[in-house]
């Protein structure tokens, strides 16, 4: 389909990157989308991996409302806990207490990369991260496009990825 057959989109999507993330304009997070909205957002985020909102200003109902036109949620964290109200959200904070099931103790903030439950029978698709209160620098997060990576890399490496994937690590005997 050429671009001039395109059907109109009624949101502007603007990428901010070549390989990853795009800013989403147009759309009230705080009200249900219409489902043409709906399909638009979610092609943006499988084109596009991260897609932003900016100026949007959801308390918790209308963060899991607008999960929901995504999808089922999951609960927010197996292990780290939820708030209680809210079972889909884990909270991040900088002096948030572990689950509170458990010894209180303060959870070291994460320090390297990670990739959000992933580690689940059943991970959910994506993550919706929701900033409240935004420190004026720092507390950075970073994104990337492993697809993007792994269709970059030669052929032979890409091969080699392919089967390394298939056996354990080797341990040394001693």
């Amino acid at each position: 389909m050429s671009l001039s057959q395109q059907t109109p989109r009624s949101i502007e999507i603007v990428p901010l990157t070549l390989h990853i993330g795009a800013e989403i304009r147009g759309v009230d997070l705080t009200k249900p989308l219409p489902p043409q909205q709906v399909k638009e957002v979610r092609d943006a985020f499988l084109k596009w991996k991260v897609v932003f909102f900016r100026n949007q200003h959801l308390d918790h109902a209308q963060h899991v409302a607008m999960a929901r036109q995504f999808g089922e949620p999951t609960i927010g964290h197996a292990v780290l806990g939820h708030l209680d109200d809210y079972p889909e959200i884990y909270s991040v904070a900088k002096n948030r207490l572990a689950n509170e099931n458990r010894e209180a103790q303060m959870v070291t903030p994460w320090t390297g990369w990670h990739a959000d439950i992933t580690a689940a029978v059943n991970p959910p698709m994506a993550s919706i991260l929701r900033g409240v209160t935004i420190p004026p620098y720092g507390g950075d997060t970073f994104w990337t496009n492993l697809n993007a990576a792994y269709m970059a890399a030669v052929a032979d490496h890409a091969r080699l990825c392919r089967r390394a994937a298939r056996y354990p690590p080797i341990r040394q005997s001693r």
